[in-house]
């Protein structure tokens, strides 16, 4: 490998088009700064979208709190939408870390040479995946339907129940989701040195955890 190609960095946009040339560069030349903001803004964006989408007229409780605090509902979606795309400036680089240092602690257990930089930038472009979707998902309830709580990319959008839990498991049941479970097995192979074995079991393990505390959740809620 020459010099040009261990300098050059990877693209955000390749993460679509050619993801295994990205993670082999990102293993070699990890950036962390630059795509963690580009994907930050694009997150509060598709937040800020999705957030703008959401029908107060069906909650009691929130209807309550405008009558009591006499705001405009109009004001309050606004003030909403604002702060949740504010909050989303800061999720992917949380979301990043904490896998991060799980996928460290792994390799350490596996004996597998693999730098904290490395994971970062890895699991950073991965996560461009996910911004797409928050956004795809964004637009199409402002175009479509106006209702942010439909999940167009998911199978609960194909599927529909009236049933809460298995609403949430076709909602995992996700395009964007599952592209970026299938990035994330890539990149540990590529970046990380792991078995595709090790990677397989790493990823769909973590992601059967998810969705066993995402319905664990579920039931506490229908119990208070």
């Amino acid at each position: 490998m020459n010099k040009k190609e261990v300098e050059e960095k990877p693209k955000i946009l390749g993460m679509v088009t050619q993801p295994t040339a990205q993670f082999k560069k990102i293993k070699q030349n990890p950036v962390i700064w630059m795509p963690l903001i580009i994907i930050s803004l694009l997150m509060m964006v598709g937040a800020f979208i999705t957030a703008m989408n959401i029908d107060y007229s069906n909650n009691p409780e929130i209807q309550e709190a405008i009558e009591v605090i006499g705001i405009d509902e109009d004001v309050m979606i606004k003030s909403g939408a604002i702060l949740a795309g504010l909050g989303n400036l800061i999720i992917p680089g949380i979301i990043a870390l904490i896998s991060t240092v799980i996928y460290l602690v792994i390799s350490k257990v596996i004996k597998k040479q693999v730098s904290f930089s490395q994971l970062f930038s890895m699991n950073i472009y991965i996560l461009f995946i996910s911004a797409i979707g928050v956004i795809l998902n964004g637009l199409l309830s402002t175009v479509l339907t106006g209702d942010s709580s439909i999940l167009f990319t998911s199978l609960a959008f194909v599927i529909p129940t009236d049933n809460i839990m298995l609403e949430n498991i076709f909602a995992m049941i996700e395009i964007f989701t599952i592209w970026g479970l299938i990035l994330t097995v890539i990149g540990l192979q590529i970046v990380a040195n792991f078995s595709k074995k090790a990677s397989l079991i790493i990823v769909i393990g973590f992601y059967i955890l998810s969705l066993l505390f995402r319905l664990f959740s579920d039931w506490i809620a229908t119990m208070l």
